[in-house]
């Protein structure tokens, strides 16, 4: 299967924060991660050009990597996990800080740094992303994908939530649209917010997880591969400002989870999986998660082996009511 960018083609996790300086908790935490706002990010396009972005990378594991979109972090239910995260501050407010702290011969810190706590209660597909300008900020990249784990089974499979259905392979894809003048840095010298309204968004470039459309096809960081008999469980997240339609070319299958809540069939036995059928599009607003299961046992959905399905993302302009990425070079 591949995801193809086509040219014709909150639920929220309640968190405490503190200061850096104070203690958190008691306890140890089961996972501890860290996260580094950067302004300095460049992504190489298809057609020659530097796209300026910002964004989270993780100092412990991959220090100067930038990463786009952010590097996800994964924990598991009912542990207790921490986030180191260093903010850097562009307002003019902080650049007049600088000038005066320095002139007094004090010290000051471009990052603001906080500590984040919390024991997550439930498995599922989140978003962590900026909010001090939250449209600004989303469409230079501060944002990221933030996946709880439920204990595996007894056998040692992964589950796609507590009590739910098993997966073989896992893909996350993350889709993005561009608007190239949102991104010019000029734009950016009186802080985060200086995107105005009469500069309204006009998406240039569509992206499944950083990749241009032109190369999502058989691109490694996209395509899935996997054999038959198992079970794929792909993580969809809609991070452009389009409404996004989604078209499986041949599979079967089923949305087992949609914005972080799972679709729990023996909790709750009058719900029921909403199914997938292929050419029938599934839809996603701005910000929405949606868990989908594709069982690839032959019964089900036979396939050629070596043969890539497509799996076709349009992204659409409501109040224009028009079709985004229509003339966007095609993959096919």
């Amino acid at each position: 299967m591949a995801g193809v960018a086509r040219s014709l083609p909150s639920s929220a996790i309640t968190v405490e924060s503190f200061p850096e300086n104070k203690r958190v908790s008691p306890d140890i935490p089961d996972r501890f991660f860290e996260r580094r706002m950067f302004t300095d990010g460049l992504l190489s396009l298809p057609d020659g050009k530097q796209l300026p972005y910002w964004g989270f990378e993780d100092p412990v594991n991959a220090a100067g990597v930038k990463a786009f979109p952010s590097p996800l972090i994964r924990m598991r239910e009912g542990e207790t996990s921490q986030v180191r995260l260093e903010l850097r501050k562009q307002n003019a407010a902080a650049k007049s800080a600088v000038a005066c702290n320095a002139a007094d011969g004090m010290r000051y810190s471009t990052f603001d740094t906080q500590m984040y706590q919390w024991k997550p209660r439930a498995s599922g597909t989140w978003l962590y992303q900026s909010h001090t300008s939250s449209p600004h900020d989303f469409e230079m990249g501060l944002y990221g994908l933030l996946v709880v784990d439920p204990a595996p089974d007894a056998a040692g499979r992964p589950l796609a939530f507590r009590n739910g259905p098993s997966y073989d392979t896992e893909k996350i894809w993350v889709l993005d649209d561009v608007d190239p003048n949102w991104h010019d840095a000029s734009r950016h010298e009186n802080g985060l917010g200086s995107v105005t309204a009469e500069q309204i968004f006009d998406p240039k470039y569509f992206l499944v997880n950083g990749v241009a459309n032109t190369q999502t096809l058989h691109h490694a960081d996209v395509a899935v591969t996997a054999r038959a008999g198992e079970k794929v469980l792909i993580r969809l997240l809609n991070a452009s400002f389009s409404i996004v339609k989604i078209t499986l070319e041949h599979f079967h299958g089923s949305i087992v989870s949609v914005d972080g809540t799972a679709i729990d069939t023996q909790a709750n036995p009058w719900a029921s999986w909403i199914p997938l059928i292929p050419d029938r599009p599934l839809i996603m607003a701005t910000g929405s998660r949606h868990d989908l299961l594709i069982d690839l046992d032959p019964l089900k959905n036979p396939a050629v082996a070596g043969k890539p399905y497509r799996i076709v993302f349009e992204f659409l302009d409501l109040a224009r009511r028009s079709l985004r990425n229509a003339t966007s070079p095609n993959a096919l």
